[in-house]
């Protein structure tokens, strides 16, 4: 007798309505001027800056701008990488938090930058005393004149994680109450960038950060390429850099 396969109609009408998200979602989350966005993203790569990145979990700064601490390390910047958890709720597999510490020293230095990690509690990142103390800290030891970190917006507002808000929101606090010495101040995952950076000739060493992240990645590096490059295209449909990446800078 022979035996049915699986109906393939719900998986291409699933695979279509992915697609048309996809397409939307890149459309409406594009610079309103690229040209300017572009130039403020050669702007920021033509001096030497002391550069404080904060990311609440070990990738999300190789995710969303490992090519651009890459070219500013490249360009004599002084880039300094804040991890402030160790990802322990990433999995449950053992020794996950030290596992995946290893992993961000290892995309630290393919960046070339100078490596920070705390060990706030992944998961429970809040608005509050104890992070603010943490930044503070930060910014004593740092000194910094450029910051990059996460947007509290966020790019997709139904799957935003808490931490990520809550960073955001903190340094954005700082901002708001004069804290600081009049540093630049820029967003990544953002829903509305006004900066690009081209990345196109770091490519690789934003994929081999990827790459460094093995335990967070599911699939073949063949896939983990793909991932890399396909989020390196989301805001460049409109200009001449293939591969770019986008922040809001917000001061």
């Amino acid at each position: 007798m022979h035996r049915r396969g699986a109906p393939i109609l719900p998986w291409v009408i699933a695979a279509g309505a992915v697609t048309a998200a996809w397409t939307v979602w890149r459309r409406t989350h594009q610079p309103y001027y690229p040209d300017v966005a572009l130039h403020a993203g050669i702007e920021l790569l033509s001096r030497q800056r002391r550069v404080l990145a904060i990311g609440p979990h070990p990738g999300d700064l190789e995710t969303f701008a490992g090519g651009t601490l890459r070219l500013l390390a490249q360009n004599g910047s002084a880039v300094t990488l804040a991890v402030l958890s160790r990802g322990e709720r990433a999995t449950r597999r053992a020794n996950i938090a030290e596992i995946r510490t290893r992993e961000t020293e290892h995309g630290a230095a393919i960046i070339g930058g100078n490596l920070i990690q705390l060990s706030l509690p992944d998961g429970q990142i809040r608005t509050g005393p104890d992070l603010d103390r943490t930044l503070d800290e930060l910014w004593q030891r740092v000194d910094p004149d450029v910051v990059i970190t996460v947007d509290p917006k966020g790019p997709l507002p139904f799957c935003n994680n808490p931490d990520h808000l809550a960073v955001g929101a903190a340094v954005l606090s700082r901002v708001r109450k004069g804290i600081g010495c009049g540093e630049r101040v820029y967003f990544y995952g953002t829903p509305q960038p006004n900066v690009l950076i081209d990345i196109t000739e770091v490519i690789q060493e934003k994929t081999n950060c990827f790459r460094a992240h093995r335990s967070h990645l599911i699939g073949p590096d063949s896939v983990v390429r793909c991932w890399s490059h396909g989020i390196s295209r989301l805001h460049s449909r409109r200009t001449p850099a293939f591969y770019t990446e986008a922040f809001y800078r917000l001061t």
